[in-house]
């Protein structure tokens, strides 16, 4: 059985984030599910039930730590997830026998709601307390992440070939997250990379499914909803690219978007659906198509009024960054908040080309390579003050152009 979820139950347009008071309570939010015996439940359930959901269902097998994220928006910004070093945000899950397990996210979901703080959770299960990738070693849940409401149709039409168990509104421009529960564990980095319970030696669990199994993964999943070509590198037109990352944050159900000022909320839950083999998953998805950067005539010239952005990508990664970019132009992402140790980062041939991260999404030109490694932001959201202390480094870094 399919899912039957309705369009997201947002404004037409972002709006801007109020500020609760204790007076104003969560919305009544609707929810669609599918019960273990196979009945239809459709109502409407309180934000504290949509998180319930969201988190037994994600976590109530997890045998090691979920991560809880929250953090401020500024005005007009992006959500800063401020805990995301901080141990008391890495509880035990379900499978750890620990009495009041939900309980204890749940509470401290809401403490940090009524901070007027955005929540997010972590699907995957982390080994310690800890959130970068290396943290974690196995998921019991794949995802994705599509933004905006443009795209649904596109993303009913793939749920009808590959049912989802669990289908969350993100509550800012429509979009939705998907994610289907595993038979078995997927673990990062096994030592053979074979199905759970096929001998050794018998042959790849999935053809061309190697490295960093989960984000691989990941990848057919998020380039079989659509891609496109630009400058000789696919790019994903529907998922995310960023989140095949494992140690990803999703945004909580139950919990407020900033952007609009809208709760998120579980649109579908199937609770009789079999989990699902990696095989059946994704065993007929192909993997993404290798980049063939576009190479330009030897006598092309950049032309352009400042000489820095002249420069090849290949020059300025090796000067700012310190890295030496080879002949097939991937490398480790230069983001400091990027634990790439499969490198996803593809660098241009020339400077009309730039660099692209398709793991985090960081891409630019020379000074967005200036201003990740300060630690800044890349594409639009470079201006002002970030922009000049990037193009300063550039220039102290490189000197006269």
């Amino acid at each position: 059985m399919t899912a039957t979820w309705t369009r997201p139950e947002t404004t037409a347009g972002p709006r801007p984030a109020r500020p609760r008071t204790a007076r104003q309570l969560p919305a009544a939010l609707a929810i669609k599910a599918r019960l273990r015996n196979g009945e239809l439940f459709t109502e409407r359930l309180p934000a504290t039930g949509h998180r319930r959901i969201h988190l037994a269902l994600l976590h109530g097998a997890s045998d090691g730590y979920v991560e809880l994220a929250a953090g401020p928006r500024p005005p007009g910004g992006k959500v800063r997830f401020i805990t995301r070093k901080d141990p008391g945000h890495f509880l035990p899950g379900g499978a750890t026998a620990t009495v009041g397990w939900l309980e204890a996210l749940l509470e401290l979901a809401a403490r940090h709601d009524r901070r007027g703080d955005e929540l997010a959770v972590a699907p995957a299960v982390r080994s310690v307390r800890g959130a970068a990738k290396r943290h974690v070693t196995h998921t019991n849940w794949l995802w994705i992440d599509v933004d905006g409401a443009d795209h649904l149709p596109e993303v009913k039409r793939f749920l009808r070939r590959k049912p989802a168990h669990l289908v969350v509104e993100s509550a800012g421009s429509g979009g939705v997250h998907c994610y289907w529960r595993l038979r078995e564990p997927l673990q990062a980095h096994p030592e053979t990379l074979l199905l759970p319970g096929i001998a050794r030696g018998s042959g790849p669990a999935i053809a061309g499914l190697t490295g960093d199994m989960i984000e691989r993964a990941h990848e057919r999943l998020i380039y079989a909803l659509g891609y496109t070509w630009r400058n000789g590198t696919p790019i994903p037109t529907i998922a995310d690219r960023a989140c095949k990352d494992r140690s990803r944050v999703m945004r909580l159900a139950g919990s407020v978007n900033g952007k609009s000022g809208n709760h998120a909320r579980v649109m579908w839950a199937d609770l009789a659906l079999p989990g699902w083999s990696l095989r059946d998953l994704i065993g007929d998805l192909p993997d993404p198509p290798t980049a063939t950067p576009a190479r330009r005539r030897a006598d092309a010239r950049v032309s352009h009024e400042d000489p820095y952005k002249r420069i090849a990508p290949v020059e300025y990664f090796h000067r700012l960054a310190r890295i030496d970019v080879p002949q097939h132009g991937l490398v480790s992402c230069p983001n400091p908040l990027h634990d790439d140790a499969t490198p996803s980062c593809h660098v241009g041939s020339d400077a009309s080309e730039g660099w692209c991260c398709h793991g985090c999404g960081a891409a630019g030109a020379i000074y967005d390579l200036a201003s990740v490694v300060l630690g800044g932001p890349t594409g639009r959201w470079l201006r002002g003050e970030e922009f000049r202390r990037a193009r300063d480094h550039v220039r102290r870094t490189l000197g006269a152009a």
